[in-house]
């Protein structure tokens, strides 16, 4: 019944339309984004169309988006095709399409950091590319976190088209010939003027960096990391910074130095002190040096989560002073916790948006040190 009904509606448009532009087979087409006067984003289900029209002839506006038109086509659109279109008011249109549309095929990729003048570090969920677009899309730092489309074959390249749904462009072209990039986050303690101290973890290494970056960068970077394949250090990878402020930037890794772990040394003495000390002080000195850290929590979770409020609870260590608490949304990190005094932490409005995925980690500390990081656990506002 509903495929009659259909093909009772394309007859009598047919008839209603002047005898000398009846097409002679209609193709139908949804309408994925309206771009602006004179270009619509279409899809047959498989490819996806950019068209433009005489829009003196046919009037279409973001209202008309999900819509179906028809062109006559018996393949995909081309110059000179028909167009008809009838929208939610009864008004009909009939107009022709006016450029040589390519057909397109969407990958998505993730935004992982807004780098400024419509520059992007986005990913396919395998590799990074730094992406350049025309001045035909709009992005800003609300839009990390957001998926577009790019007509990618395998990666990026130079030309090939971007949809971008949430922004205010919509619809460009990349613009630079992205790298593909293996990044590897690391986590910068230090800056220096031609150093950086970076801890994995286990092991803290000083790192000498080559020209190309500047101690700036990596102050102000939303990420350094290191483009590697086996996700170490090497002196024959790069590293990469990238913020909103400065961009990206590379440079070569001259040099590593593993630094020694001081976490367990004993405290300094003073040469001069006297040799005298009370037996209570001496007890106070040996009570001290004993203390050992504390182990790395458990059981992390969040409970109370609601659009852009959560709170992040875990296992109670004994032997704790105090917790640090690290917030990341993708591979950026939002906030440094770093004097937690419960086993709970409210995280407010300030650092969390709605409908978007965070993850954080906890390390216990006392006055002999921290213990390693936890494992990231991973929640999204409502």
């Amino acid at each position: 019944m509903k495929k009659l009904l259909i093909s009772l509606f394309l007859f009598c448009s047919m008839l209603l339309m002047p005898q000398s532009t009846q097409a002679t087979y209609w193709s139908s087409f949804s309408i994925v984004e309206y771009l602006g006067y004179g270009e619509i984003l279409i899809t047959d289900g498989t490819y996806y169309y950019q068209i433009d029209y005489n829009y003196f002839d046919c009037s279409f506006d973001s209202l008309d988006e999900g819509n179906t038109l028809y062109i006559d086509t018996y393949f995909s659109p081309s110059y000179g095709d028909d167009l008809y279109y009838e929208d939610d008011y009864g008004n009909s249109y009939l107009c022709s399409v006016s450029n040589f549309p390519d057909s397109i095929t969407f990958d998505s990729y993730t935004i992982l950091y807004y780098l400024g003048y419509d520059g992007l570090l986005v990913s396919d969920g395998s590799y990074e590319y730094i992406v350049d677009t025309s001045y035909d899309c709009s992005f800003s730092y609300s839009d990390e976190g957001d998926v577009i489309y790019i007509d990618s074959v395998v990666y990026p390249s130079y030309g090939d088209y971007v949809y971008a749904p949430d922004s205010y462009g919509d619809f460009c072209t990349v613009s630079n010939f992205p790298d593909q990039l293996d990044l590897y986050t690391l986590n910068v303690t230090e800056v220096d003027y031609d150093t950086i101290t970076v801890d994995l973890g286990s092991t803290t290494y000083l790192v000498d960096y080559g020209t190309g970056c500047y101690s700036t960068y990596f102050t102000y970077a939303d990420l350094v990391a290191v483009d590697s394949y086996d996700n170490y250090l090497s002196t024959s990878d790069d590293l990469h910074t990238f913020s909103s402020t400065y961009g990206h930037s590379s440079c070569s890794i001259s040099s590593i130095t593993e630094l020694p772990d001081t976490s367990d040394d004993p405290p300094a003495t003073d040469d001069n002190s006297d040799s005298t000390d009370d037996a209570s002080t001496v007890t106070d000195e040996i009570s001290t040096a004993t203390v050992e850290k504390p182990n790395k929590p458990s059981e992390l979770t969040t409970t109370s989560v609601k659009k852009r409020r959560a709170t992040a609870t875990w296992n109670e260590e004994a032997n704790t002073s105090y917790y640090k608490l690290q917030l990341k949304k993708g591979n950026k990190t939002i906030k440094k916790f770093s004097n937690v005094s419960s086993s709970k932490k409210k995280i407010g409005k300030k650092y969390l948006k709605s409908n978007k995925k965070y993850k954080f980690r906890v390390k216990a500390c006392n006055s002999a040190g921290c213990s390693k990081w936890t494992q990231y656990k991973k929640f999204q506002t409502n």
